[in-house]
């Protein structure tokens, strides 16, 4: 499946399933971000979520279609209401629609943005120190490739 596969025709919106909330970008090589992904494909139930490595290429198209501005984080990007999200919003965001305990993490939102996000890039730099990086991006459970773009 490619990215033209989800785009209303004649226009660049981006069409998913009706329960989709968005799009998680996340570093294929990197073994946090590919287990939080195992783990949340497992739990998000509704499907609310489709999944794609940063290093794919929808993430490619989808860059060429929204423009991105700004720096463009290495871990987590989440495409969700016509817009980007990063850094510490990013996971906010994803958390207010996993089930408990992971939408308890939503109390985030209390801390300062400021504060937040240097604590997000703080652990964005040791992730590969910490969890290690694989050759090549994760290959989905074959029960859930309905959710993983490529």
């Amino acid at each position: 499946m490619s990215l033209g596969d989800n785009l209303q025709e004649g226009t660049n919106d981006l069409v998913l399933p009706n329960q989709v909330r968005g799009i998680v970008f996340f570093d294929g090589i990197c073994n946090m971000c590919s287990g939080v992904v195992q783990w949340m494909v497992k739990r998000d139930q509704p499907h609310l979520f489709c999944f794609s490595p940063l290093q794919g290429e929808t993430f490619l198209q989808m860059q060429k279609r929204y423009p991105f501005e700004g720096h463009i984080p290495d871990s987590v990007i989440l495409w969700c209401d016509g817009r980007w999200y990063t850094y510490s919003e990013a996971i906010l965001k994803i958390a207010q629609w996993m089930p408990f305990p992971a939408r308890f993490w939503v109390i985030g939102y209390v801390i300062p943005p400021f504060i937040r996000n240097r604590l997000y890039r703080y652990i964005s730099r040791k992730r590969y120190a910490w969890f290690g990086v694989s050759a090549t991006c994760m290959v989905p459970d074959p029960a859930y490739n309905l959710y993983f773009l490529p």
